[in-house]
């Protein structure tokens, strides 16, 4: 699934918004791989909850999980 997320992170990135010609039709609109990023990053996430990991610190605002102390 990871991997998946990353390519389609590299294609977003190249192309975010993409053109559509339908016969005498012409538009834009966003790159439909952001819409699964955002998909298989909620996966992601639900998966990492399943398997009772936590959130790296700092992340949940209760500060950055370090002391002043670690850099002695």
């Amino acid at each position: 699934m990871v991997d998946m997320f990353y390519k389609l992170q590299k294609e977003a990135i190249k192309q975010p918004i993409i053109e559509i010609e339908n016969g005498s039709q012409h538009f834009t609109k966003s790159n439909p791989a952001l819409a699964d990023m955002n998909k298989i990053n909620a996966s992601l996430i639900s998966l990492g909850k399943d398997m009772g990991l936590s959130a790296p610190p700092g992340i949940d605002g209760k500060g950055t999980g370090y002391d002043p102390d670690d850099l002695l």
